[in-house]
């Protein structure tokens, strides 16, 4: 029994304890109604001793806490601002230039673009894919047009990121005018071509216009 209970009580690592248990373990021979008292007391007082717990040291004012730690990244967080702009928004130079001023004042947030495609682009594109479709023609030539009609109030030369999206469609309408047939999917594609000539001749404008501002 006597072992029992050290093994209770000696882990506490008290060292006036241990000093405590000897003298008890000694008078234990003698009389152990007094041993039984006297273990009684110790047990309560170790268990009083191993529920006790530390104060808990102040935090110095102004340093932070463990929860209040800061963020490192915190200055790079900051809501994601995305600038959606339509087709009529898009229809010309003077729009894409106007676009392009509203995309300038909020540059400094990084915004996220999504550009539809220009004006009539949409139904150009789906006439061009019914016509490889009925008569075997492959005909980009509308879209070709509207691309260089604002290239050229631009005054730029047509870049060669638009030449090759250009050619890329003509070899998709020369795929249905050979198949003689058109998917949904095939279609969506097509339509996609509006999204991607706008991103690039947008890109192209915005860029001119930087590299001329006198702040470029």
């Amino acid at each position: 029994e006597i072992q029992a209970v050290r093994g209770a009580v000696g882990p506490t690592g008290s060292v006036a304890m241990e000093r405590e248990w000897k003298r008890m373990r000694k008078k234990s021979s003698d009389n152990m109604d007094d041993f039984d008292e006297d273990l009684s007391s110790l047990l309560a007082c170790s268990e009083s001793s191993r529920h006790a717990l530390p104060s808990p040291v102040p935090v110095p004012p102004g340093l932070p806490t463990e929860r209040q730690q800061p963020d490192p990244d915190a200055q790079r967080r900051r809501p994601l601002l995305v600038m959606k702009f339509g087709g009529s928004s898009l229809a010309g130079v003077e729009h894409l230039r106007r676009v392009a001023g509203i995309v300038r004042k909020h540059l400094h947030l990084r915004p996220v673009l999504v550009l539809s495609a220009m004006g009539k682009t949409t139904n150009n594109l789906l006439d061009a894919a019914q016509k490889a479709l009925n008569t075997g023609v492959a005909d980009v030539s509308r879209v070709r047009a509207t691309s260089e009609a604002i290239f050229s109030a631009m005054g730029s030369e047509v870049p060669a990121s638009v030449l090759a999206l250009l050619a890329e469609l003509e070899r998709i309408l020369s795929g249905i005018a050979l198949l003689k047939e058109v998917s949904a999917r095939t279609r969506d594609i097509v339509v996609s071509f509006g999204e991607r000539l706008s991103i690039r001749i947008f890109e192209t404008l915005f860029n001119k216009e930087a590299a001329e501002s006198p702040e470029g």
